[in-house]
Formats: C-alpha cells, structure tokens, sequence
C-alpha cells in the first residue's frame, strides 16, 4: 500500500445544506420579579464579612509572616484553610435567601455581625494568629448557622 502524501490529499467535500425558510423567532417577554430588599441586620453581616475577608487579603503578608514565625508551616497552613471558609461562607450567605421570619433570625445575625467586627479589629491589629484562627472558626460557625437555619 503506498501512503498518500499531504499533497495528494483531498480536501473533503462540503456538505450542501439548504436554507430553510424560517422566519425570525418573535421576542419572549420575561416576567419581572420584584426582589426584595434585604434587611439591615443581614446587609450589615455581608458588609462586616466582606470587610473582614478585604482586611485579611490586605495584611496577607504580614499575617502570614507572623503565623509562620508562631507557628510554622502548619500555622500557616490552618489561617489560609480558616481564610478560605471565610469566603465560602460569605458566598454561601450571598447565595441563600434567609428567612427572615425565623424567631433565630435577629439573634443570629447579630451574633455573627459582632464576631466578624471582632474578627476584622483582630487582623487590622496583627493579634496572634491564634486569635485570629479562633475569630475565624467562631464566624464561620455562626455563617454556617445562618445559612443552614434561615435559608428556605
């Protein structure tokens, strides 16, 4: 059998399709839902956590620096594993709808917004990284609550 060389190829052939007569689909009108407005305990965990997260991204050398000279390799390796289930908290906080009728939802949300303000005070204050590691467990716990207690 000889083999063809890519000069002796052929192109291959293209298919002849016919234009069907179609006309233009019509516009579908999307029905508008109206969102509602979240209250302002919820608006101010997210604004807290969000602060919280931005605080620990702008020190993240020096936090990582101390927790390493604290405790070494694994120390860092527990603040970057708390840093992110900050942030998979706060996106899941921003995912859910939360119920906001729930007798629990004041309680939680406070108590969440106050350990994240402790928890932001903590970074911007370079505490030790064990104080720091603890904020962040105790905030991700409460988020978990929330969303698992108050989501739909």
């Amino acid at each position: 059998m000889a083999k063809r060389t890519a000069a002796k190829r052929k192109p291959p052939k293209k298919a002849k399709r016919k234009a069907a007569k179609r006309r233009p689909a019509e516009p579908m009108s999307v029905p508008r839902v109206a969102l509602e407005t979240p209250p302002a305990g919820e608006e101010k965990l997210k604004s807290e956590l969000d602060a919280a997260i931005s605080a620990f991204n702008s020190r993240r050398t020096a936090i990582l620096k101390k927790a390493f000279d604290e405790g070494g390799d694994e120390q860092v390796a527990k603040l970057e594993q708390q840093q992110e289930a900050l942030r998979a908290a706060f996106f899941e906080l921003l995912k859910k709808q939360l119920d906001r009728n729930n007798a629990q939802y004041v309680e939680l949300t406070t108590s969440a917004t106050r350990e994240t303000t402790a928890l932001k005070a903590a970074i911007e204050s370079l505490a030790n990284v064990a104080n720091i590691l603890n904020r962040a467990a105790s905030v991700v716990k409460l988020v978990g609550k929330v969303t698992t207690v108050l989501a739909l």
